[in-house]
């Protein structure tokens, strides 16, 4: 924004070289975008001419630059404390989807242990799950591809109780899942 209002500030048809993109750096870019008071005296955007330009090819004057300057960054701050936000929220809620998958992920293995491997896929091969696997079933594929080795690395860093069930459960778990995915995938749903 600073380079295009450097470009803006003065008609340049015959090559000459001027100090203008240097002075709105150096004189804007000190963090607040403002000129500390220090050096309000010699402000260089303080005046109605730029040095080696002729009046006549001015098309904004330092001040004017200055007061352009400070109305984008008014404009721009609410635009950008909204991104921000709205970035805050987004990581917050990955964070807690991904602590609702990982518990959902380990009272799954749970119950497949508890109750065994045949027990929970004659459960998952009921037609009210079978409903529910068809309806949620690609959004939680999609979900999974986004976040699931942030999940892995979420029940790994877990602790070792959960990492040693995940663990016993391993097998059974997988069984289970290939089961419910083969015979998932092989239903009225495929086309």
């Amino acid at each position: 924004s600073l380079k295009i209002l450097e470009i803006m500030a003065v008609i340049r048809l015959d090559k000459t070289t001027d100090q203008i993109e240097h002075v709105l750096f150096s004189s804007l870019m000190d963090g607040n975008g403002s000129v500390p008071a220090s050096r309000a005296a010699s402000d260089p955007l303080a005046s109605n001419a730029w040095e080696e330009v002729s009046p006549d090819a001015t098309l904004l004057a330092p001040v004017e630059c200055n007061s352009l300057w400070m109305q984008f960054k008014a404009d721009i701050k609410y635009i950008m404390s909204q991104a921000t936000s709205a970035q805050d929220t987004l990581r917050k809620a990955k964070r807690a989807l991904k602590i609702v998958v990982g518990v959902v992920v380990v009272v799954g293995a749970g119950v497949v242990a508890a109750v065994g491997a045949p027990t929970a896929m004659t459960i998952a091969s009921r037609p009210e799950v079978a409903a529910l696997m068809e309806k949620v079933g690609p959004e939680l594929v999609a979900v999974m591809k986004d976040i699931g080795p942030e999940v892995l690395a979420m029940l790994k860093d877990a602790g070792p109780e959960v990492t040693g069930v995940v663990r016993s459960l391993g097998p059974q778990i997988v069984t289970a899942v290939i089961a419910m995915m083969t015979k998932w995938m092989a239903g009225p749903h495929q086309q």
